[in-house]
């Protein structure tokens, strides 16, 4: 049974230069960095009540409401980063779940969480952040490379949840099984995608309006 492991919030906040970082020669506005809570939070179309992105254009909006990562990914990327320790919150992510994973999920999919209900809006895009977060340039490309992105929820129906609480199906509209995030990854990075596969894309419902901008430009 899928389980929401954690829920991480923070607001933007400056962080100084890191002389000793390869990746940190100024200091960055970010709101990567996100606390875990232990009390029920509040979930509204905009995200959880105290949490906040420094850059809204690229991050946050309905589509981007709530940064979704698996843990069963962390081993993976102990190991690339020489045993650095990620845990929950490590990839800036708002909830961090066990059982949801890549290839298993699909856009538009809904699932209750507490007495929020959340619909699967798009793969999460790592940006320059997160590499400069693990002080490594090449994290961004292997994030992409591998899949292991994550993705956003948008809010469908405003609700309170907290950590530990099984994510439930909500099945009340047919969704696509074609279009699992995996398979969303693949026609986004991919250098040779058929047009006909991104058409096929663009034309989901649920996609977020981000990432049909971004494809549209393609076709």
């Amino acid at each position: 049974m899928a389980k929401l492991l954690s829920i991480q919030t923070g607001m933007p906040a400056f962080y100084p230069a890191d002389e000793k970082s390869s990746l940190g020669s100024k200091p960055w506005l970010t709101g990567f960095f996100k606390s875990p809570t232990a009390d029920t939070v509040t979930i509204g179309s905009g995200g959880i009540e105290g949490d906040g992105q420094a850059d809204l254009i690229s991050h946050g909006g309905p589509d981007k409401a709530i940064c979704v990562y698996a843990s069963e990914h962390f081993s993976f990327w102990r190991d690339f980063l020489n045993n650095q320790l990620i845990d929950a919150g490590g990839f800036g992510e708002n909830f961090t779940t066990a059982g949801l994973l890549e290839h298993q999920v699909c856009i538009g999919e809904r699932f209750q969480i507490g007495s929020a209900i959340v619909e699967i809006s798009q793969p999460r895009q790592p940006c320059w952040k997160l590499a400069r977060r693990w002080d490594c340039k090449t994290l961004t490309p292997e994030v992409q490379r591998t899949g292991k992105t994550g993705w956003y929820f948008r809010v469908v129906q405003p609700g309170e949840a907290r950590a530990g609480e099984t994510f439930q199906p909500v099945a009340d509209r047919p969704v696509s099984s074609e279009w699992t995030i995996a398979a969303a990854n693949k026609v986004m990075y991919g250098r040779d995608t058929p047009k006909p596969k991104i058409q096929a894309l663009v034309s989901v419902e649920a996609l977020s309006e981000s990432w049909k901008t971004q494809l549209n430009k393609r076709l």
